[in-house]
């Protein structure tokens, strides 16, 4: 829990300005304000306010409501004061945040959020309550505050910065495990499924928090309501924002405010008071209405029960204080945290205090809700950031897609898509940069968030550059910028070292994901999110620029050397040929002009200096197709030159395929006022092609358009030089052409081998590389055909893993083509394939440093998705790196826990691992060094695990038993082969045995996918006589066409009224009842391309029927014919 040191209260200066405007906000020198009250929050800087306050109430109450129109279309405009001295105006609508018995006892509290008009990145909550008008203003830069100047006083408004106002106490948060957790985990699901959720909450005060706010007794509620509205709109502010969920107070949530400090139920400790306010929520509110449960206190800090949202017994809880209760250390660090926690979220600080090893994913204290902003030295900052990091993104989505309580909220948005971004490698001690590159396709704003994805434990704080493991980049506030550089920008240009960026120094892996927002309808939105791989080696770097590192002048138009240090980066593993040469006029910011593009990586390249004069210029130059790069250290200064012209290619390099011409535009640059006409020619053109330019000869200050044709029958890179004379000289330069060709032969098929009888139902589609292809498509079918597939996409590897399990004893049959930009190859003859009941799939939880000081043990998880009863395990693609493999011990750990020693310290002082271990194969004398990739015997048998179940986390534990040797494990996984329970997709059209529906569902967990397999198009899948109930939270989907459901009796399915399932691609034919003869439901069901046809024996007859509180969901296309 949070507790507080004793400690003197510092003398601070407050600095509140006062600024004038228009409208309804005017300046007010605090020396004129009449005290009233007692003033609760006083920042170190803020602008005062006076707001005619009746005139803003007139406009709230005469807002919309957001069910009736949306934000982007109300009139109701409101003029609000900003932190900087200006203001803003905003659209608003009414939201309720309070259920309908609580509305109509507080008729004089409201809520509202809008949207700038000006910029639509900047957003406002609201609410007004006795307190008058209270809001928050999120964009781009943070949060910006509105609150009383002090208590009673309406009209004067304190308007700061969150960064402005920060606690003065410790605190420590304690959390209760995850025992409470009711569900089941799905990791990796996203955020950005698009459900608007909201969920009752019940929030107690103790005594003492009432008591704070001047309320003695029940007829002074209306101020604790006011604080409590307050609080939890702009804890709604972050979750609506991060995750989609809408916070509702219960109806009749004023029953459990406490005014007595000795009567109250409360202890006063905050992890006391958990069992406390669970039994006071459940007695007083009953358990069936509310979904989450909290109290507030003052003073006794916060605890909060891991994963408890919607959990019988559990959900209430969480418990949060502070003195004073009040501002945004109250609501983000304390109660947006707490909540955070019953929501599933876990610590993500990285520094030793209440660390989770499995989420330690920012440097030091972190800076993000989860973490442990100012109370966890090394600290990053005082206070926290009102985001979540990703992690807590992710973790929370499980938990949310582990319960059934919540309540949907209707909207039509749709998640944004990222695109995936490659992995890389870069030299040691180089600055990198990273892109995202997403669409929405609602249009709809989007926010950016690159963050590190390095959980491991036991690095120094703050980072260093040695640290083989661990954050080394704290997470920052998501921008409208794809771009991230590391460090940042401004530190790069100033040659400073930020405390926490640093770049790594040594060989090592660093994993990062971009997290991607929208901002739907002003205020809320999906995500979506991409990892990438940046492996960091020691045999290159640091990449660094040798020239203009002190003070250069140049003039316009002249032709400049350009210098670097290479520092190995051409050979592998960075293999940058080339890089790409951008300047900057705005001191280092942005480079928008490329005056060298794909230009060799030999150190040295001259470049022209276009038009354009600056005292801040500055040169970057980046690896071609890479992230990492430099800058020069010194401002340049371009000035105005003598009479002259320049020349510029755009594009500077063309890829095109090799069927017509290639084209360019040749700007010819004026200097000075030169007039002089420019002749235009062509050195080392494509052998046979043909040179136009239109035209010829050019006036300084206008453009030519250059055409080379006739490449027909050319392939590969050209590099035409393109030369421009007249009177003051000559000037050149490269025009890059790299001729392309669609793929002209078939991929070669590795594995799974034609005709094969034992491939995996998780098998890795593997083939040869072929030449010219830039991406593959592959599919995945039931027949020979391809007219029923399982699976088919594109890649841009020469590899695919299935990881959705295949049907065991199915034939399928696959096959690959490739593609380039100018066309699609042809598919390669069809290989098939019989499964096998085994699984083989590589741990994802890579790589693992093994670090070289003291004796550490590391673990690797591997999730495995099957239930199966083994027979046999082996143990596939063990690598790495180690030097003295004598050193380690490897076991493997199951998900009952028992563990068995593999592997028990081979080879004295060899190095390095590639192995794979079975019981049955021929060999147990390992080579030495183990390195071949053979199989061989481990050094305890595999058989141990026989018998046990497949599913759920496996553990490999490394060893290392002695000090100095360290390295890395790369890749391992597990082939297991048994006996299946339960098989997911349906392929059998009876209503009993092994691959039917009912057997599916029976044996389905919560949240799994039930699949109806593409041989069955055009079939009926007959249930039976009694309806299937459906009594989990389920998705029904079809991979082929027309696949009909039906039964024989009364009707097909009987939704229980605690699921919700969603039938995708499926047409459900009716049984004989007069009502509800397809769908009985008193749950929540979702339709997406459903038809449901009516039984012709009983015509006229309901087809689905929904009881009271059950909801219905259609999307996509939907027929219903009775």
């Amino acid at each position: 829990m949070r507790s507080y040191p004793h400690r003197m209260m510092p003398i601070i200066f407050f600095l509140c300005a006062s600024h004038s405007f228009a409208q309804s906000w005017s300046p007010v020198d605090p020396q004129n304000i009449l005290p009233m009250g007692k003033r609760d929050i006083i920042p170190q800087e803020c602008v005062i306010y006076q707001m005619d306050y009746q005139l803003m109430k007139t406009k709230l109450w005469s807002a919309p409501y957001e069910y009736a129109q949306s934000l982007m279309s109300s009139n109701t405009i409101i003029t609000v004061g900003l932190a900087d001295g200006s203001a803003d105006m905003f659209r608003i609508v009414q939201y309720d945040m309070m259920e309908a018995p609580l509305a109509a006892q507080y008729t004089d509290i409201k809520t509202f959020r809008g949207v700038s008009i000006s910029n639509p990145y900047r957003v406002i909550r609201a609410d007004w309550t006795k307190n008058g008008f209270r809001a928050v203003i999120s964009d781009l830069d943070g949060k910006t505050y509105i609150d009383p100047y002090q208590r009673n006083d309406m009209a004067n408004r304190l308007v700061y910065y969150a960064k402005t106002y920060s606690r003065e106490i410790d605190w420590i948060c304690g959390t209760e495990g995850a025992d409470f957790n009711g569900g089941t985990h799905h990791e990796q699901r996203i955020v950005g499924d698009c459900e608007f959720r909201s969920y009752r909450l019940a929030v107690a005060t103790t005594g003492e928090y009432s008591n704070y706010f001047g309320a003695m007794s029940s007829s002074q509620s209306a101020l604790v309501m006011a604080q409590v509205v307050t609080a939890v709109n702009r804890v709604n502010d972050v979750y609506e924002t991060d995750f989609s969920t809408r916070l509702i107070l219960i109806g009749n949530n004023s029953s459990i405010f406490y005014y007595d400090s000795g009567a109250d139920p409360y202890s006063g400790d905050a992890c006391t008071q958990l069992g406390q306010n669970q039994t006071t929520i459940t007695d007083v509110i009953g358990s069936a209405n509310y979904d989450i449960g909290h109290v507030f206190s003052v003073g006794s800090g916060g605890c909060a029960g891991l994963g408890v949202l919607c959990s019988s017994g559990n959900k209430a809880r969480g418990a949060t204080g502070l003195n004073p209760p009040t501002g945004d250390p109250f609501y983000i660090d304390y109660v947006a945290h707490e909540l955070g926690h019953q929501f599933g979220g876990n610590h993500t600080q990285n520094n030793n205090c209440n660390r989770n090893a499995a989420t330690a994913m920012e440097p030091g204290s972190a800076s993000t809700i989860m973490g442990y902003a100012g109370i966890c030295s090394p600290d990053v900052q005082g206070n926290s950031d009102a985001y979540m990091h990703g992690i807590s993104l992710q973790e929370i989505a499980a938990e949310i897609s582990s319960t059934s309580c919540e309540a949907i909220i209707s909207t039509a948005n749709s998640a944004p898509v990222v695109s995936n971004v490659p992995n890389y490698t870069i030299p040691i001690s180089t600055p990198f940069v990273l892109t995202a590159s997403a669409t929405d396709a609602d249009n709809n704003p989007l926010t950016y968030c690159w963050e590190q994805w390095d959980p491991e434990v036991g690095a120094a704080m703050p980072p260093v550059s040695t640290n083989q493991f661990g954050p080394l980049f704290r997470s920052l506030l998501p921008t409208s910028s794809p771009t991230r550089y590391f460090p940042n920008i401004t530190s790069i240009i100033n040659g400073t070292n930020p405390t926490w960026e640093e770049l790594p120094s040594i060989t090592r892996d660093m994993e990062f994901r971009v997290t991607v927002r929208d901002l739907y309808d002003g205020i809320w939105g999906c995500t979506d999110e991409d990892n990438t791989m940046i492996s960091v080696t020691a045999t290159s770097g640091p990449f660094t620029v040798s020239s203009q590192n002190s003070a250069t002048t140049w003039p316009e138009g002249s032709t400049q050397t350009i210098t670097w240090n290479v520092a190995n980066t051409t050979a592998a593993p960075v293999s940058c040929a080339n890089v790409d040469i951008r300047l900057s006029t705005d001191g280092g910011l942005t480079y928008p002009t490329m005056l060298l593009q794909n230009t060799p990586n030999d150190g040295s390249a001259s470049v022209m200096i276009p038009t354009g004069v600056t005292t801040t210029g500055r040169i970057m130059i980046r690896g071609s197709n890479n992230i990492f790069f430099d800058i020069n250290n010194a401002n340049i200064t371009i000035e105005q030159a003598l009479p002259n012209f320049t020349i510029n290619l755009n594009p500077k390099t063309v890829s095109e395929c090799n069927d017509g011409a290639v084209q360019t535009t040749v700007e010819v640059g004026q200097i000075f006022g030169f007039t002089d006409p420019v002749s235009l020619s062509v050195i080392n053109k494509p052998p046979g092609s043909i040179v136009t330019f239109n035209p010829q000869i050019v006036m300084p200050g206008s453009n030519s358009t250059l055409t080379i044709s006739n490449l027909t029958g050319l392939f590969g890179t050209y590099t035409p030089l393109v030369r421009a004379t007249s009177t003051t000289g000559i000037k050149d330069s490269v025009f890059t052409i790299n001729l392309l060709e669609p793929p002209t032969i078939a991929p070669t098929l590795l594995s799974p081998g034609n005709n094969s009888i034992d491939a995996v139902i998780t098998p890795l589609l593997d083939w040869q590389t072929l030449a010219g292809a830039t991406q593959y498509e592959y599919q995945l079918a039931y027949d020979n055909l391809f007219a029923n597939l399982v699976t088919s996409g594109t890649t841009s590897i020469d590899k695919i893993q299935i990881t959705a399990p295949l049907i065991v004893g199915q034939q399928y049959y696959w096959r690959v083509k490739g593609i380039n930009t100018c066309g699609n190859g042809v598919w390669s003859s069809a290989f098939t394939f019989t499964t096998v009941s085994c699984l083989a799939l590589m741990s994802t939880n890579v790589p693992i440093n093994i670090p070289s000081s003291g004796a550490p043990i590391v673990t690797s998880i591997f999730d495995c998705p099957l239930d199966m009863v083994i027979t046999d395990i082996n143990i596939i693609n063990l690598t790495g790196t180690h030097s003295w493999v004598d050193d380690l011990k490897f076991s493997i750990i199951a998900p009952d826990a028992s563990e068995r020693l593999i592997w028990d310290r081979p080879c004295d002082n060899h190095d390095n691992f590639s192995i794979q271990l079975d019981d049955e194969a021929a060999n147990s004398n390992w080579p030495c060094p183990p390195t071949d990739g053979l199989t061989y015997k481990p050094t305890n048998t595999l058989s141990f695990f026989d018998g046990k179940h497949s599913e759920g986390i496996w553990t490999l534990k490394i060893q290392d038993i002695a000090d100095q040797d360290g390295g890395s494990l790369s890749t391992w996984g597990l082939k297991v082969c048994g006996s299946l329970d339960c098989q997911l997709t349906v392929n059998q059209t009876s209503g009993t045995g092994f691959g039917s529906l009912p057997a599916a569902i029976t044996c389905a967990g919560v949240g799994d996918t039930i699949r109806l397999a593409g041989l069955l198009s055009g079939q009926t899948i007959n249930v039976g006589g009694a309806p299937l109930v459906l009594d989990k939270n389920l998705v029904i989907k079809s991979e082929g066409s027309s696949i009909n459901i039906t039964g024989s009796g009364s009707r097909v399915f009987e939704i229980s009224n605690s699921a919700q399932v969603e039938f995708v691609d499926v047409k459900i034919t009716a049984g004989t009842s007069m009502s509800g003869g397809a769908i009985n439901n008193p749950g929540i069901v979702k339709f997406k391309n459903v038809t449901i046809e009516g039984n012709p024996s009983v015509p006229g007859a309901s087809l689905i029927t929904n009881t009271p509180g059950a909801q219905l969901f259609v999307a996509g296309t939907c027929n219903i014919h009775q």
